[in-house]
């Protein structure tokens, strides 16, 4: 009874493996069309996304361009109506760099990002970006230190993502710290490691800012970090430590 019985149980085991190989083959062929499916979704939304960015960068731009020239010249104008242009102006900046952020995360989520390091020194990464925002200091009344940088000491960055970086941390602390007010950007050497610190006397700043995700992002994809400490009503310090 047995040895028929065998045979049997043999081919019905026989049966469902192959019922089950069949199975397997149909969920992997539906894996891969979801997946297909997918990536399509996240190339539509890529290039969506991109081509929004642009369509929103070109007219700021424009309008930039015009109130830097009303700005240069503001021969003519009232106090009052200047003081709207410059806060025109900078209102645009900020949705300027909005766009500018969330065209870079898109770029981190789709793996695009550039990274072009070289050697440079401390000095010659912040002139620019002090520059930059010396300006908008002197306009809220704010004083800027800066303090002394050793010409010897050297990064490996990229240049333009790591003044980036700092004018996104620079543009939090502006935001967030009122007249009278202080802004002190400061380097120093800590092992193999550099860190430039941005300090505000200003009143804290919101952790889920898009500015300082993105900064952090662009900080840790040239293998260094950025950490942030805020105590409401006395200051932030941000800290960026660049190999």
């Amino acid at each position: 009874m047995d040895s028929v019985e065998e045979p049997q149980r043999l081919a019905r085991a026989l049966g469902q493996l192959r019922e089950s190989e069949r199975n397997l083959a149909d969920t992997r062929r539906d894996l891969a069309l979801a997946a297909t499916r997918i990536a399509d979704l996240e190339r539509s939304h890529h290039e969506l996304f991109a081509q929004s960015s642009h369509e929103l960068r070109t007219p700021l731009t424009s309008i930039l361009g015009y109130l830097e020239e009303v700005l240069a010249a503001p021969d003519g104008i009232s106090a009052d109506n200047l003081h709207d242009v410059r806060t025109a102006y900078r209102n645009a900046e900020r949705l300027h760099a909005l766009v500018d952020d969330l065209l870079t995360l898109d770029q981190f989520n789709t793996r695009t990002v550039d990274l072009r390091r070289e050697p440079v020194g401390i000095a010659t990464l912040l002139e620019p970006v002090v520059s930059r925002f010396r300006g908008q200091c002197e306009r809220k009344e704010l004083r800027l230190v800066v303090g002394e940088s050793d010409p010897a000491v050297e990064v490996f960055v990229d240049l333009a993502m790591t003044r980036r970086v700092l004018s996104n941390i620079l543009t939090i602390a502006l935001e967030h710290t009122h007249t009278p007010g202080t802004l002190a950007i400061t380097s120093e050497v800590n092992g193999l490691s550099c860190e430039i610190s941005v300090i505000d006397s200003g009143i804290g700043f919101p952790a889920t800012s898009l500015g300082l995700r993105v900064a952090r992002s662009l900080a840790e994809i040239q293998g260094g970090s950025l950490a942030a400490w805020s105590v409401e009503g006395i200051g932030t310090t941000f800290t960026v430590s660049l190999p």
